[in-house]
């Protein structure tokens, strides 16, 4: 039996420039053993055991480098137990980067679980909600396009994109399903039978300017037939891409919203609010923060409740279904620790930056007290 030294090689008749050569088309090249195998005038099994041989002489050494990112995603997982995925991306030179990477990331795992689950007998992923964000733009354009089976709903509807520099909702929610094949011509309400996949996006406007208004707008919608289907849709929802943004953070026009209804972010904060999602306060339990009583938001938005929801049909599905995607970056992304907390998102795709101050304790400034019985009671009341 030929004996060989260590760092010898594996023993062969093929030449050890050739083994090297095929080392490198199958680990750094992707190439498959199948055609590496047929170049070099050699069965499969003989190729394989070839590969094996080189990696226990040492002529091919496989290193994993665990990167900044990597390990922060690690800390970020074992922090918050419940996540099930958690992505980090390097924080880019300036926003638009940032949002870039992550909404490609986002792409790539919404892509291999509509890859999986088409793969199944009986896919399970049929509805899903998207918000308005930057990163979600960015995914939608990068997300493969497929043929009609999953229906697309926004997480707020958003009335006017006039009224900011980006995307709302629902616009971003009928890109996603022109995507996914489920815009149909023209028409977003359910189509024949011979569709599967639809567009939930109704139009409302809330009073902008009278909280007692609002009032009466959230107490009538209730009777609106456009209004609970887009409520039973939210409560079916098998992904939900949400966004998130601290509350003092300035952006879009909420703290003008929240002054022409006589309000403002100071007294949500007082309150208990730690996080601004789907147009929806929160505070540190993840339970919401309403504007008045019987006024959850400014907007229609996707329910807390049915957030929660989704979670539970997560353990329900073994997993296959029941995904709370949670985007947080940059200075307003702080918010995120909020929903990790509370156990309210299962798969976080963040920037290093954001990532670091999540996984730390908060910063004094950050803590806010739960909201007392006093306090609740001061929530305006009906006229």
């Amino acid at each position: 039996m030929p004996i060989r030294k260590p760092g010898a090689g594996p023993s062969s008749r093929i030449p050890r420039r050739k083994v090297l050569e095929a080392a490198r088309r199958f680990y750094l090249h992707g190439e498959t053993q199948t055609a590496i195998a047929a170049d070099l005038g050699v069965s499969n099994s003989y190729l394989a055991r070839l590969l094996k041989d080189a990696r226990e002489q040492g002529w091919v050494k496989i290193i994993v480098d665990s990167d900044r990112e990597t390990e922060l995603a690690a800390a970020l997982m074992a922090k918050y137990p419940h996540l099930v995925h958690c992505e980090v991306v390097p924080t880019g030179s300036t926003p638009e980067d940032t949002a870039r990477a992550i909404g490609t990331a986002m792409a790539n795992w919404f892509d291999e679980l509509l890859d999986r689950d088409e793969e199944s007998a009986d896919p399970q992923v049929r509805k899903v909600a998207i918000g308005g964000a930057w990163p979600h733009q960015f995914m939608v354009d990068a997300v493969v396009r497929r043929r009609n089976r999953v229906s697309v709903g926004p997480t707020a509807l958003t009335p006017s994109p006039a009224r900011m520099d980006r995307y709302t909702a629902p616009v971003v929610a009928a890109k996603l399903a022109d995507r996914l094949g489920a815009l149909g011509a023209g028409s977003a309400t359910p189509p024949g039978s011979s569709r599967t996949g639809f567009l939930y996006s109704p139009t409302f406007k809330p009073p902008r300017d009278s909280l007692p208004a609002l009032q009466r707008f959230f107490e009538d919608i209730k009777k609106d037939p456009d209004y609970r289907a887009m409520l039973d849709f939210w409560m079916d929802v098998d992904v939900a891409f949400l966004s998130v943004v601290a509350p003092q953070w300035r952006y879009s026009d909420v703290h003008d919203r929240l002054s022409a209804l006589g309000l403002s972010t100071q007294n949500l904060i007082d309150r208990g609010a730690t996080a601004v999602v789907a147009n929806r306060f929160l505070d540190g339990n993840g339970r919401d923060v309403p504007l008045a009583e019987g006024v959850p938001s400014y907007e229609v938005a996707m329910p807390t409740e049915a957030i929660r929801a989704v979670m539970e049909r997560h353990a329900a599905s073994g997993g296959r279904r029941g995904f709370v995607v949670l985007d947080a970056w940059g200075e307003p992304g702080v918010g995120g620790r909020t929903l990790l907390q509370a156990g309210v998102v299962n798969i976080l795709l963040c920037d290093a930056s954001t990532g670091v101050q999540i996984a730390s304790p908060p910063r004094p400034e950050h803590v806010q007290a739960r909201p007392s019985p006093s306090t609740q009671s001061d929530l305006p009341r009906r006229p």
